[in-house]
């Protein structure tokens, strides 16, 4: 295959039995790595007249890619690993953990694609901060998860046709708040106050859904990270979080704040801290 060497892996969206070509040694070598997608299945294709499930509401979806939900997936000796979706009603960090497991069980790579688009073809989504704190999450799974490439769809706005969707950039390419978050939340993450660089972190599995947080820690040390999303009051969310702040950070201005001060609340803000005494 030309220019497989520009390539990082290969998504295909087939029925399993048509990979039987890549049974072919020299087909293989040719390739990069290959991840399988799952095409829509027969219950997720629109109801004939007449049958039982005809008259139910049909939005013509056009999705791939394996649930995290599933449990048994089809193998193959050619695949590097499998794409899952993440529809717009789904928990960007549950199902990245959930691809994760997955992904551990089968010692296999997951493409995690999250989209940025309603499941009605005709219904825009237009919420702004939706879409950021969803490029935020998708972010921070790229962090914790090492088996998990995750994909944002889409980059760009898209203004007409099926789908219309906001993305990290305008229709003409401006950044908005996503791009903005995006590149902070990076920036801040790979870099510790000791400068060493990309530091690990792990996501802690506790939830704070009253005030929807994101919880990090780093694994060779004690301090942590909390990501609140827009207009979420400082103090409570990191009393429910049990940590003590040491800096604060507005992920869109890019701006540093006293942890003692005042901080911005209509913006996302990414909090340094360290366990709370008991």
């Amino acid at each position: 295959m030309r220019h497989s060497d520009i390539l990082d892996a290969w998504e295909i969206t087939a029925p399993l039995k048509s990979l039987r070509v890549l049974k072919k040694p020299d087909v293989l070598l040719s390739l990069p790595p290959i991840y399988l997608s799952k095409p829509p299945g027969r219950d997720e294709k629109p109801a004939r007249r007449g049958s039982k499930k005809h008259g139910a509401v049909y939005y013509h979806v056009i999705k791939h890619g394996f649930s995290p939900r599933e449990g048994n997936l089809p193998t193959h000796d050619a695949l590097a690993g499998y794409v899952f979706r993440v529809g717009s009603g789904d928990s960007v960090l549950e199902s990245a953990a959930a691809a994760q497991r997955i992904a551990e069980r089968m010692d296999t790579q997951a493409s995690l694609h999250v989209r940025l688009g309603g499941d009605n073809p005709a219904r825009p989504q237009d919420d702004e901060a939706w879409t950021c704190q969803r490029a935020l999450e998708a972010t921070v799974c790229a962090y914790v998860f090492p088996r998990l490439h995750v994909f944002i769809d889409t980059l760009t706005d898209v203004e007409r046709g099926y789908f219309p969707r906001l993305g990290v950039l305008d229709a003409l390419c401006n950044p908005r708040r996503g791009f903005h978050a995006i590149r902070n939340l990076n920036a801040l993450l790979q870099q510790s106050d000791t400068g060493r660089p990309r530091p690990a972190w792990r996501l802690c599995h506790k939830t704070y859904a009253a005030h929807r947080l994101i919880l990090l820690q780093r694994r060779d040390s004690a301090e942590r990270v909390v990501i609140t999303p827009p207009g979420v009051a400082v103090s409570p969310a990191l009393s429910q979080a049990a940590v003590t702040p040491t800096q604060v950070y507005d992920l869109i201005e890019g701006e540093r704040y006293s942890a003692d001060g005042p901080a911005p609340a209509h913006n996302p803000l990414l909090i340094r801290a360290t366990a709370a005494a008991p």
